[in-house]
């Protein structure tokens, strides 16, 4: 499945607490995957003007950012909405993921 993601999502899939901690080889394996398919590249950092500030809020240029797309596994999916039911059930969800989140359980594979 391809998906658009925002330099916001990426930026959120990266962040530690999201993903949930794999417990066994394959899903630490899809987990890697994923990363390794939406790190943000030195020229998108500076074509964007990707700064983090002094409070740890990311800021960039959203009239020069381009939707990124993405392959996803029908195992990556149930992954990330495997990830957004143990947010939930942890009080995980805000409103900076809250968007997302919802767009995750709106998958169909």
């Amino acid at each position: 499945m391809k998906i658009k993601l925002s330099i916001k999502e990426r930026i959120i899939l990266m962040m530690p607490g999201f993903l949930v901690p794999g417990s066994n080889i394959i899903e630490q394996l899809l987990i890697r995957g994923l990363m390794e398919s939406v790190v943000i590249t030195p020229r998108e950092i500076s074509r964007i003007k990707l700064k983090e500030g002094t409070d740890g809020v990311s800021r960039w240029d959203v009239k020069k950012e381009k939707p990124f797309e993405i392959e996803l596994t029908e195992e990556q999916v149930e992954m990330l909405k495997k990830s957004v039911q143990i947010l939930e059930q942890n009080d995980g969800v805000t409103q900076d993921n809250l968007d997302f989140c919802i767009r995750i359980n709106n998958l169909v594979i």
